[in-house]
């Protein structure tokens, strides 16, 4: 069986746009404004962890 490893952001809309294909991994891409409200982060990270989703998070990029 191959693992369905879907790309996304915080943004409650595009998390449940990926949920509909049953992913196993999720990679979170964050964005500096979101290091400022890491409980947002620990709470989607929970979430996920809680429907057996693996999460990876990806820092934010500098430009």
């Amino acid at each position: 069986m191959q693992n369905i490893r879907l790309k996304a952001s915080l943004d409650p809309l595009q998390i449940e746009n990926r949920l509909q294909y049953g992913p196993e991994i999720m990679e979170l891409h964050l964005v500096e404004e979101g290091l400022y409200h890491r409980e947002e982060i620990v709470e989607v990270v929970r979430a996920l962890k809680a429907q057996g989703i693996q999460v990876y998070l990806h820092h934010p990029m500098e430009i």
